[in-house]
């Protein structure tokens, strides 16, 4: 029985358009064996995929709404699950296992963890991050777009900040896992921001702890002046997250970096290199987080195909011999409309039906 229920919830995560496919060895199972109780896991799959209420879980379980209430707020607490306000009543949701669970570990997240964590990703990558539309999509550094048409409003990260209400900020889980295994870097931690529509959101929805959006800017200015890539959700509407990320820890940049997925990452733009005009001083290689600058006889080689569009190069380049163009448009329609739109494309690609 207590192997079974661990086989139904990786089902069942795997079921959600996100994915959480298997491993031949069983790594998921130990995964999550790590992340939730047995009975943790049983109530997950009693939620299943829609959304209910105390009352309505303890009818199934049999156990008195007040027991039922108390379980899924500590599941809440915890980041297994999702809740939101129904006539005053919280209603309680799965959340897949990224972005959501995982990420929601970080005040949890220890060597073990870490360790778990980084066997399933190295063995499970390519399903994961490959699938289309990609998970995450890089924001070009403002100053780098001055040569390019004018961007849309979603290729802009100011978009982002201008319009969200309420903000907090908590370490990067990317680079805390690395350093829990010995490995990573220096750059900077607490630098992922959350982002929630309502000036007064509840601290539950969002991640880490809460900032005005004048602390969120000297965030992001700060991340950048570092040398780190702003990424966030790959939708036109609806950014509840910004992550700023390194290619020697990030888990999706690692995997543009040393194993060459580049369906990763979606950008709209791509570096363009003038080579009259390289000085050879070889700083956009130091600041480039994907490998697609390379200092060689004569010059830097660009890479083009590595290349994610972040614009780091282009403002580090103080000879001018860079710059952003907008890449042929691969995807008709951009990006997806908002998150509940990623989802069902995200579940179309897998073969899958969502209506959520």
């Amino acid at each position: 029985m207590p192997m079974d229920i661990y086989k139904s919830l990786a089902r069942l995560l795997d079921s959600l358009p996100n994915g959480f496919p298997a491993t031949p060895d069983g790594r998921e199972i130990r995964l999550l064996q790590r992340v939730f109780s047995q009975e943790e896991a049983a109530l997950f799959c009693e939620l299943g995929e829609g959304a209910r209420d105390a009352e309505s879980m303890a009818l199934g379980t049999g156990r008195p709404v007040e027991e039922m209430e108390a379980r899924l707020a500590a599941m809440r607490e915890k980041g297994l699950v999702g809740s939101f306000l129904e006539n005053g009543r919280p209603v309680y949701h799965v959340l897949p296992w990224v972005v959501g669970i995982y990420e929601n570990q970080l005040p949890r997240l220890d060597r073990e963890l870490a360790r778990l964590w980084e066997d399933y990703r190295r063995a499970c990558a390519g399903e994961l991050l490959t699938r289309s539309p990609a998970l995450m999509a890089s924001i070009p550094v403002e100053q780098s777009l001055e040569v390019v048409h004018e961007p849309l409003p979603w290729e802009r990260l100011s978009a982002s900040l201008e319009t969200g209400g309420s903000f907090a900020v908590a370490d990067c889980i990317c680079r805390t896992k690395e350093r829990l295994l010995g490995r990573g870097c220096d750059s900077p931690l607490e630098v992922c921001l959350s982002i929630h529509p309502s000036p007064d959101a509840p601290q539950e929805h969002l991640r880490g702890r809460k900032i005005s959006r004048e602390e969120a800017w000297r965030v992001v200015s700060e991340a950048q002046k570092a040398g780190l890539v702003s990424m966030t959700a790959n939708v036109r509407n609806g950014h509840y997250f910004i992550c700023h990320c390194c290619g020697c820890c990030c888990d999706i940049l690692t995997a543009v970096r040393q194993w060459g997925m580049h369906a990763a990452v979606r950008s709209s733009f791509t570096a363009v290199l003038d080579e009259g005009l390289c000085s050879g001083c070889g700083e956009c290689e130091g600041v480039c987080q994907v490998d697609a600058l390379k200092m060689e006889e004569g010059g830097v080689r660009l890479f083009s195909q590595r290349c994610i569009g972040c614009g780091l190069c282009v403002v580090s380049c103080s000879a001018g011999a860079l710059g952003l163009a907008r890449k042929p448009r691969q995807d008709p329609d951009g990006p997806s409309e908002d998150p509940q739109g990623w989802l069902r494309d995200r579940a179309r690609s897998r073969g899958m039906d969502f209506s959520g």
